[in-house]
């Protein structure tokens, strides 16, 4: 039995080349900081984080406001845009509207009058049959018939 609690002590203890603290290797033991540093040290570990939320918060505020102004820019840019696009639609239709009184049958017909221009009377206009034959009897007509003088047609037929 006093083996057995001389071998249970024996593995409790260090080897005899370990130390049962640690020890520093190198240099002059570390002395002990005075009350105002120790007070310094725990001051700025308090504060460091306060000034990092205060940049931080900060910076996120910088950021909203940049995209604040941003938005009012697009908006600023956006009504112009759609004044552009209004006066651009009043011009259309103003134009529409000229468009339709330069066009109004009774104007063309009052403006081909003045210029000397008469109106084809009902039956006048015919279409033309595309047969060989009518194309005969058309350069026939437009070169004034068999009697009629050379090149005295419309088209300077033969």
């Amino acid at each position: 039995m006093a083996a057995r609690a001389q071998a249970a002590t024996a593995r409790h203890q260090p080897a005899p080349w370990q130390l049962p603290y640690h020890r520093r290797v190198s240099g002059p033991a570390p002395t002990r900081q005075p009350a105002r540093a120790r007070r310094a040290a725990s001051r700025q570990r308090l504060l460091t984080p306060i000034w990092a939320a205060i940049v931080g918060a900060a910076v996120l505020l910088l950021g909203v406001v940049l995209i604040q102004v941003e938005v009012l820019r697009v908006n600023s840019q956006l009504g112009k845009a759609i004044e552009t696009r209004q006066s651009l639609e009043r011009s259309v239709a103003a134009l529409q509207a000229e468009t339709s009184a330069l066009s109004a049958p009774s104007r063309v017909a009052s403006e081909a009058q003045r210029l000397g221009m008469v109106p084809l009377g009902e039956g006048a206009a015919t279409f033309l049959d595309p047969s060989p034959a009518a194309l005969a009897a058309a350069l026939e007509r437009l070169s004034g018939g068999a009697g009629g003088a050379e090149g005295g047609g419309i088209g300077g037929g033969p």
